[in-house]
């Protein structure tokens, strides 16, 4: 314990007792206190008085007095510190040994391994478990057993101190395996015999090698030299090479007078660092035997790579006298293997880039990325796209290394790499920038460039022209492979692809934005511009005006020519309406037949009115629509707006529209300028409409009828239905104040169908009570050609008939001067029932219906 006797006096043994082995003692003690075991003998560890830990054979016992209580322990420790280490490192050889061993008891020679190696169990075949079942007898051929048991037991009786012999044993699969075996007896510090240890050595390559030279009765060189592998037998202490084979003669360019008393220092280049010592040790046959790759130097000065194994040669002393060096050209498998890694960087950083183009929104910042990443992948310093830009000259687009980005490029082939590449729509591999003869090479020279390589990047087109060209330098020699090419093309492929995104998206916001007929901005255009426009008339205080110009006619065209020639119109008008403008100003197809335009900056709002004077001159020109010329003409609404009125742009628009419809009621071909009274009017117009659209369900709309008196017979012939409307707030309503609204705005259909109904059911009612003065009259009603259009209006009539039961010949519908005007083709038609039908309204013949009318009235008043 390094402490005086006095000084462990009184010491409870905890205090010198492991912490890790205080929880066993405690079971030793109980059990010798108990009486389980009267002593108890085990290896332990101690911590002596300074600290330091030792292992301890521990024997103790209980003296007891007659009665069998226990009066004190015995405890006795030595130290077995030595022996526990000794054992410990044994047992890390054993395990650790690239040779076959095994560890077996002196008993019989039957006996089965108490231990066995990993290398033993890879001879055999066999697991750990399954050779320590093994005996002598299971492993070694019959004829063989009784030498062997013999040289057993002369070993283990000390007639020779070790056994050596070379036997096939039987593998655990069946196979056969010829092995060197050397036996040694271990025998303790008193020389007993303690356990035999066996080497057991894989020779099956060599006996299998010396067979089959003696089956083919030819004289070989001897498995050293005539190995495919190259190998060298040097001094274990000097490091010189004593032998070489032919392989490694091949291998190092020198001849075999060359290589000897080199040493292996001289061949191989050892690394730096933790590694330089561990080749160091394999050279001298020491530590791991490998394998290590290194660098070996050949004859010509040329590095090459080699996989090292050493193999140690020791005498009968087992001391390294020799090592057997085996060299393997390893250079084209590292050469692979850094290929696979280099293509899987290519593979990583294709498709690293692949995502950044589908996500980034910037091409530019694409191509900066590409530019990096091919710098980084092909680990060179220099890397450059060439693209065309929107002038269409070359330029540099970006770079890596170069300080050229933003440079004007000569576009001449022979300029540059990157114009050759892009006259030439093909890879172009420059080796040597000195020896290049198609292109000027001064720039690369300048900046330290030695080789390249670039490629080609496609347009936005396959049939169109390239975009540019991806270009990488390196500033030493260097062959490029086509691994190298195959990774820039699918570069530039990426690139071509985030180049089409990137138009097919700036087509698509020009699509989204422009009127497909005549390209002009459309709708969603226009009111972004306008938007922006009165932002800056809030700024500057300019004056700004917005024109609303609807063509005249432009249905007539639709419906006599059609939509082809209405086309072949807008698209005319176009260009000659965009001709009449300013530069600054802005001209938008609206949607159908209507185009506006912005003009912006102002200084006087007189200006626009010489803006409408030229767009009615550029309207107002002979078209040729195929079969025929238009002349057309438009109604064009003007709306002002300054900085203390700019704030909706769909209200500025919505008064140049009620401009322009005052334009077109006052005559067409002219131009009007929206005023307040056009806006109250315009809210009257839709308040309305909006009160219209109530007026039926809510009963507010009534019929008088007007006698029309036959002056021959003087009698009433007819009434003639005329609805009035009782406004709750405007009071009693003409129909000329919103007949006009309601058949513009559709209303009419509802309206009319109401006045039908009611006209009917009125006409029915004055006959069930049989009213004399109206017993031979008809009642009429008024209708608009958009009813006769709708298709509808005999269904309607016939409905009435049958819901209120009037006969079909005490009814008239009269089609007006006014609707036949409306529809000058003269193609509406309807079949109403009228005096004088037999039959009801499905069996009349389709006439005008303004014909049947005036056949039955004979005169009538203007109400």
């Amino acid at each position: 314990m390094r402490a005086p006797a006095d000084a462990l006096v009184g010491i409870h043994p905890d205090r010198y007792l492991h912490p890790d082995e205080r929880e066993q003692g405690l079971a030793d003690w109980e059990g010798l206190m108990g009486g389980r075991f009267a002593t108890v003998t085990r290896d332990r560890r101690y911590v002596r008085l300074d600290g330091t830990t030792l292992i301890g054979r521990n024997i103790t016992s209980v003296v007891r007095d007659v009665e069998g209580r226990p009066l004190y322990v015995v405890c006795q420790i030595q130290d077995v510190t030595e022996s526990w280490e000794a054992e410990r490192r044994f047992r890390t050889a054993f395990d650790a040994s690239p040779v076959g061993m095994a560890l077996t008891g002196v008993g019989e020679e039957a006996s089965r391994p108490l231990r066995v190696n990993a290398a033993l169990c890879r001879i055999l075949r066999m697991t750990p478990e399954e050779a320590m079942r093994c005996t002598v007898a299971d492993v070694v051929e019959p004829e063989r057993l009784p030498e062997v048991r013999a040289a057993w037991r002369d070993l283990v009786a000390g007639g020779r101190s070790e056994y050596g012999q070379e036997l096939r044993l039987r593998r655990g699969d069946g196979t056969p395996v010829w092995v060197a075996v050397r036996a040694s007896l271990v025998r303790d510090d008193d020389g007993t015999p303690l356990y035999v240890l066996t080497h057991v050595a894989d020779v099956d390559d060599r006996k299998r090698g010396e067979r089959l030279l003696r089956q083919a009765e030819r004289r070989f060189r001897s498995a050293f030299e005539d190995s495919a592998v190259a190998m060298a037998l040097y001094d274990a202490r000097t490091l010189r090479i004593e032998k070489a084979n032919a392989a490694l003669c091949r291998l190092t360019g020198h001849d075999e007078a060359e290589l000897l008393g080199r040493t292996m220092p001289e061949l191989v280049d050892p690394p730096e660092g933790e590694d330089a010592d561990a080749v160091a040790a394999i050279l001298r046959g020491e530590g791991d035997p490998g394998p290590r790759e290194l660098r070996c130097r050949r004859a010509d000065g040329a590095r090459i790579w080699t996989r090292l194994t050493a193999s140690t040669v020791r005498d009968d002393d087992d001391e390294p006298t020799h090592v057997v060096a085996q060299l393997e050209d390893v250079t084209a498998e590292r050469e692979a293997k850094r290929a696979a890694e280099l293509r899987l960087a290519q593979q990583t950083a294709a498709a690293w880039l692949g995502q950044r183009a589908l996500t980034e929104e910037d091409l530019g910042a694409v191509l900066d990325a590409a530019v990096r990443v091919v710098a980084s992948t092909c680990e060179v310093p220099y890397a450059a796209i060439g693209a065309r830009d929107p002038d269409g000259r070359l330029r540099v687009a970006a770079t890596v290394g170069w300080p050229w980005r933003g440079a004007i490029l000569d576009e001449d082939p022979a300029a540059s790499h990157v114009a050759h590449t892009v006259a030439a729509r093909s890879p172009v591999i420059v080796e040597n920038v000195f020896a290049e003869t198609r292109f000027s090479t001064d720039a690369l020279v300048a900046q330290g460039a030695a080789s390249g390589m670039s490629v080609p990047i496609a347009g936005e087109a396959d049939d169109g022209p390239p975009f540019g060209a991806l270009t990488v330098h390196s500033s030493q020699r260097r062959a490029f492979t086509t691994d190298d090419i195959a990774f820039l093309t699918t570069v530039a492929n990426i690139l071509t692809a985030a180049i089409r995104r990137f138009a097919a998206a700036r087509n698509l916001r020009h699509q989204s934005l422009h009127d497909p007929l005549t390209h002009l901005p459309n709708r969603a255009l226009l009111l972004d511009r306008l938007r922006h426009a009165m932002a800056r008339s809030r700024r500057d205080g300019s004056t700004l005006a917005v024109l609303f110009c609807d063509l005249d006619d432009f249905k007539h065209v639709n419906d006599t020519l059609g939509h082809e020639a209405g086309d072949r119109l807008l698209r005319t008008l176009a260009p000659r309406l965009r001709g009449a403008l300013r530069a600054i100003d802005t001209l938008a197809r609206f949607g159908g037949d209507e185009f506006v335009v912005l003009c912006e900056g102002l200084s006087d709002p007189s200006e626009v009115l010489a803006v409408a004077d030229r767009l009615l001159e550029a309207f107002d020109g002979p078209v040729d629509l195929g079969p025929s010329q238009f002349v057309p003409t438009a109604s064009i609404g003007i709306a002002l707006a300054g900085p203390d009125t700019c704030s909706d742009p769909e209200a500025l628009l919505r008064d140049a529209d009620v401009a322009m419809y005052r334009a077109k009621s006052r005559g067409k071909g002219r131009y009007e300028l929206f005023d307040a009274t056009m806006r109250t009017q315009t809210l009257e117009h839709v308040g309305l409409l909006a009160d219209l659209r109530h007026a039926v369900c809510r009963g507010e709309l009534v019929l008088a009828y007007q006698p029309i008196v036959s002056l021959k017979h003087r009698r009433v012939a007819a009434l003639e239905s005329l609805v009035r409307w009782r406004h709750p707030e405007r009071g009693l309503l003409m129909p000329d104040q919103f007949i006009g609204p309601a058949t513009d705005s559709g209303l009419i259909h509802e309206l009319g169908r109401w006045v039908i109904d009611e006209a009917v059911r009125q006409a029915a009612e004055w006959a069930r009570r049989d009213v004399r003065v109206l017993r031979r009259a008809m009642v009429g009603v008024n209708v608009s050609w958009r009813q006769v259009a709708q298709g509808t209006l005999v269904e309607d009539v016939a409905a009435a008939l049958d819901r209120h039961g009037l006969d079909a010949g005490r009814f008239c519908v009269e089609v007006t001067e006014t609707a036949l005007l409306e529809d000058p083709t003269g193609r509406r038609r309807c079949s109403p029932p009228c005096a004088g039908s037999a039959s009801s309204s499905s069996s009349t013949t389709s006439a005008p219906a303004s014909r049947r009318w005036r056949s039955c009235a004979t005169s009538r008043s203007t109400g």
